[in-house]
């Protein structure tokens, strides 16, 4: 089993990030040769989506032919979500919504 786990909470100590963390360490009792990627959205965010990517995603004669650099990170995320078995996130609530830092992962997978 492979663990992708994400948490996007600003603050060091927070309920989101201690529920995340005891979910990944029950799927450990059950799986204990179990692998985990951490995404710390929270303190490492990503960019948000820029002109580039849009571009690059506005057709399907600009997605075979992207702008140089433009699709690299969210690539690199979509491996990240395809490799997972399980993905375990960890968000607050801001506002009765998730933080932008989580939006802007969604946005880019």
């Amino acid at each position: 089993m492979h663990i992708l786990h994400i948490d996007s909470s600003p603050r060091r100590e927070s309920h989101s990030r201690e529920l995340s963390a005891a979910i990944v360490e029950k799927l450990l009792e059950v799986e204990p040769g179990a692998s985990i990627t951490r995404r710390d959205l929270g303190f490492e965010s990503l960019p948000h989506t820029v002109a580039d990517y849009a571009a690059a995603l506005a057709s399907p004669a600009t997605l075979a032919a992207p702008p140089k650099g433009s699709l690299d990170v969210s690539e690199a995320l979509i491996r990240e979500v395809e490799a997972a078995d399980v993905v375990v996130i960890g968000t607050p609530m801001h506002n009765f919504t998730i933080p932008s830092v989580l939006k802007a992962w969604i946005d880019q997978i």
